[in-house]
């Protein structure tokens, strides 16, 4: 089970496994620190590049693609972060040469740019060049806490999901669930993880 902080971000994605529904080729996910953005970008990523026709977020497990993905050697699926600081202008041309190229075993190429704000105005002017001539078998997927460091006509070719805090009950059902904890456990987690998965789950692990 994957941790959405809004069920209606999880039925938008979901339209992405029906190529008729499909109708766009890029995505930001944005919100503060510790929501998930990143988890959730490459979980849905590896739903879309699995083989099984019944799909699923984080994908079968099982197939040769998500055994790839999960290996970081999937020549379908590339993650771009920054290098010292900044994701340079040589590092965003190596990813868009990766996606000119037709995917060799998925229906899809798939780019996420992570930390997307760490972007040179160079690089996003490059970036941009693609998104407003996207490919139909391309999906890019922007990461960032700060949105407002993408140019504004970068931000005009994506379709926005804010990713928002939780309440401390849904955080709770999730960790009865998925982490099998008391109620009482879960709650006493959930109450001072502020709203925030990640730092529930972080708790959880120092327990």
């Amino acid at each position: 089970m994957l941790f959405f902080p809004k069920d209606n971000t999880k039925k938008l994605l979901e339209k992405f496994f029906d190529p008729q529904k499909r109708v766009v080729q890029s995505l930001l996910f944005w919100g503060e620190e510790g929501l998930g953005k990143m988890t959730i970008a490459r979980n849905f990523s590896l739903a879309l590049l699995c083989e099984k026709k019944e799909k699923k977020f984080s994908g079968c497990g099982n197939c040769v693609s998500c055994q790839m993905a999960k290996s970081s050697c999937h020549p379908d699926f590339l993650v771009l972060e920054p290098e010292g600081g900044s994701l340079k202008i040589e590092q965003m041309k190596k990813a868009l040469d990766f996606l000119l190229f037709y995917p060799q075993i998925s229906p899809f190429k798939i780019l996420i740019i992570d930390k997307a704000d760490q972007m040179t105005e160079e690089s996003q002017n490059i970036l941009l060049k693609t998104l407003e001539e996207p490919k139909n078998n391309n999906l890019i997927i922007l990461v960032t806490s700060l949105p407002s460091k993408l140019l504004k006509t970068v931000q005009s070719r994506l379709l926005a999901l804010k990713f928002s805090r939780s309440s401390a009950q849904k955080i709770a059902n999730f960790l009865q669930k998925e982490y099998h904890l008391s109620e009482n456990e879960a709650k006493r987690i959930a109450e001072i993880s502020d709203g925030k998965i990640s730092e529930a789950i972080k708790l959880l692990n120092k327990d």
